[in-house]
């Protein structure tokens, strides 16, 4: 069993801390340091040398606490030393470009002899806790504090490293390996997606959910596809090809990929299948949602240009496979009289009286890749797309047979949401949680617009408090960059203003105070200079109506018509 240590600081001064900043106290678990400054410091080394734990847990500890910590106890001329040994490892931070958005990475620091882990800078602490660390650490051969700084795409890296390595397979030190030359109606062909059946915008009842196991990385094992069996020249007259597209897949050899993937496979499958287990059944959960994260970026890395065993054509492989087998499932599926309101990539939405659990054998035994039954709802919300009005590919509501909510793509789920219109969808759903099924619901949407009503009237009293409040923005771009006046350029002219620049990747939080000044100091507040500066009551109440909006737009409530509801009954 690890020991583990929760590491903390308190400063004297207002707004965003600073290295200049006094030092009022240290916690450490349940212990609270006070006093002189560098009896706090030295305290703090000899709480960590007695107590000897095996992790330090911080917030913020790469970009704050660490280097805050060395800079006070540089002050008092002592040497910070929190690791067994002596010593720390760093780097630089950096921004960088990932799945459509930007992300900043803070400069690392790591122990020497013991493990730091930052929670904030974590991803896969923040998914998977520390089970799904170890596990990724264990299939990688990455240390442990290296790898809570890492993307699951390094781990994977490492993983095909490490097999190539063993299997005695050159290793490129870099990539080069262009895309094949293709003609336009090939490139029509190839680059394509998952297929998605549009969803019925509306409220369902009786809906089945099913959906393949890891449908991408199956493929890749089911299918044999890695760069280097795609086209081999040892198979030139290969009867296996692929869908739509006609790539040769090798006959004679495994890939590489599949070979690094099978094993993670059976992991996760093993996983989850003892979910149940009373005393490690949340540890086996969080080292499947690790496993997930491996087996996702994985397919992502075989279109990535950078990724030392990528290629497009393994990528459009598998998606060409994906449409193909969703395309013939779904037709089984209605073969076997089933209605099909929703289909993406992997997942299928289904309405009829037919024998699931039967479907669900023989489309698995079809393909060779599992298709779970995900459960029954008593009813489901598909919800349109804001701007076209026809369904959403992944915003949707719903409630299964056990009570359980599923909820996909709207503010509750969003981490740009203000707690307000959280809670505000919380207690619309619970009170629409009531029914069990669609005539039931409907009856329970004047009750959710009570609701809303109730959260309103809260506002406009002026007594909801700043945390409630708090906007939460990702930064993209720096200051000077931005061409346009809004909310979040008020927040960063704030930081500026008083001395501090975030950089792109970064989140800014702040509270509206007047949606309509051109005045930074006027129409936000930052959350590190909130003093008791009130809030902007109507834009907070159209935040608060856009919420509900969201969850009973496809029954006649759009925007618009909440407003006017709500000016009547004023």
């Amino acid at each position: 069993m690890l020991k583990g240590l929760d590491l903390g600081v308190k400063v004297r001064g207002t707004g965003i801390p600073t290295m200049d900043d006094p030092l009022v106290s240290i916690s450490a678990n349940d212990v609270v340091l006070d006093g002189p400054e560098d009896a706090i410091l030295d305290e703090l080394m000899s709480l960590v040398r007695d107590e000897d734990p095996d992790i330090i847990y911080t917030d913020k500890g790469d970009s704050f606490v660490m280097p805050y910590l060395q800079h006070r106890a540089s002050l008092h001329g002592m040497r910070m030393e929190l690791g067994r040994e002596e010593g720390e490892r760093t780097s630089k931070g950096k921004s960088y470009f990932t799945y459509g958005r930007i992300v900043y990475k803070p400069p690392a620091h790591k122990l020497r002899g013991r493990v730091h882990i930052d929670r904030e800078a974590s991803f896969t602490y923040g998914e998977a806790g520390l089970p799904g660390l170890i596990e990724m650490s264990r299939l990688s051969h990455i240390p442990l504090q290296d790898i809570s700084r890492l993307s699951p795409g390094s781990a994977i890296s490492a993983m095909q490293v490490n097999e190539a390595v063993r299997s005695g397979h050159l290793i490129r030190w870099k990539k080069n390996l262009p895309e094949d030359f293709k003609t336009a109606g090939a490139l029509i062909a190839c680059d394509r997606g998952g297929f998605i059946y549009e969803p019925r915008v509306g409220l369902h009842d009786d809906v089945w959910e099913v959906d393949f196991f890891s449908l991408y990385p199956s493929i890749m094992v089911r299918y044999n596809i890695s760069p280097e069996t795609l086209n081999c020249a040892c198979c030139p007259r290969s009867p296996l090809m692929v869908p739509e597209i006609g790539y040769r897949i090798c006959e004679r050899r495994t890939g590489l990929v599949p070979r690094v993937l099978e094993p993670i496979l059976d992991r996760r499958r093993v996983y989850k299948s003892m979910k149940d287990d009373p005393r490690k059944g949340a540890n086996y959960q969080q080292r499947a949602k690790a496993l997930k994260w491996v087996l996702v970026t994985c397919f992502g890395y075989t279109g990535y240009r950078n990724a030392r065993f990528g290629r497009i054509e393994c990528h459009e492989s598998i998606t060409a496979y994906g449409r193909d087998i969703l395309v013939r499932s779904a037709a089984i599926a209605e073969s076997r009289g089933f209605d099909i309101l929703h289909g993406i990539v992997d997942s299928l939405w289904l309405q009829g009286d037919g024998d699931i659990r039967r479907l669900c054998d023989e489309i698995s035994a079809e393909f060779g890749i599992p298709l779970n039954l995900e459960g029954r709802y008593r009813w489901i919300v598909f919800l349109p797309s804001v701007s076209t009005g026809m369904g959403a590919l992944n915003r949707y509501y719903g409630l299964f047979d056990d009570g359980e909510l599923k909820l996909r793509g709207i503010a509750v789920r969003r981490k740009d949401t203000p707690v307000i219109v959280e809670e505000l969808q919380g207690d619309m759903l619970r009170c629409l949680s009531r029914a069990g099924n669609a005539e039931e619901f409907i009856d329970t949407v004047p009750d959710a617009l009570e609701v809303v009503d109730r959260y309103a009237a809260e506002l406009r009293s002026g007594e909801v408090t700043a945390e409630r409040l708090i906007v939460r923005k990702r930064v993209s771009r720096r200051l000077e960059e931005y061409s346009q006046f809004n909310d979040s350029v008020a927040a960063l002219r704030q930081l500026h203003d008083r001395g501090f620049e975030l950089e792109p990747g970064q989140s800014i939080e702040y509270v509206i105070l007047d949606s309509g000044s051109a005045r930074s100091w006027e129409r936000v507040r930052a959350a590190p200079f909130l003093d008791g500066d009130g809030y902007d009551r109507e834009k907070y109440v159209e935040l608060v109506h856009r919420g509900a909006a969201e969850l009973l737009s496809p029954f006649g409530w759009s925007f618009e018509r909440v407003r006017e509801r709500d000016s009547q009954r004023r």
